[in-house]
């Protein structure tokens, strides 16, 4: 039995974190362009995109695992929940707003 081939136009979901700006620029573009859909304009500007020539105006990251007290997990838990962000994003502001000239209290 030969495994199935699969058709070259066979999609599959891709998830990426978009701030609220870059979607209403999606969404003014399938307007536009009368697309349907915003997969649709999205594989538009990906098939537009020259790769070879972007670099990014971001600092590179590097992931760290870290450990903190379950009382630390269950508050960060909680308070991305309500407000509506991811626990790295509220970790990182954790750590930008150290004072780097305090001692350890």
């Amino acid at each position: 039995m030969t495994p199935k081939k699969r058709p070259t136009h066979a999609t599959s979901p891709l998830t990426v974190d978009l701030p609220i700006s870059i979607f209403n620029q999606i969404e003014a573009a399938r307007k536009a362009r009368g697309f349907k859909t915003a997969s649709e304009t999205v594989r538009f500007a990906l098939a537009q995109f020259d790769f070879s020539q972007f670099t990014s105006a971001k600092e590179r990251r590097l992931q760290i695992s870290v450990r903190v007290p379950r009382s630390q997990r269950v508050d960060l838990r909680r308070a991305a929940r309500q407000k509506g962000v991811a626990i790295g994003e509220l970790v990182r502001a954790a750590i930008e707003n150290l004072k780097t000239n305090r001692k350890r209290r």
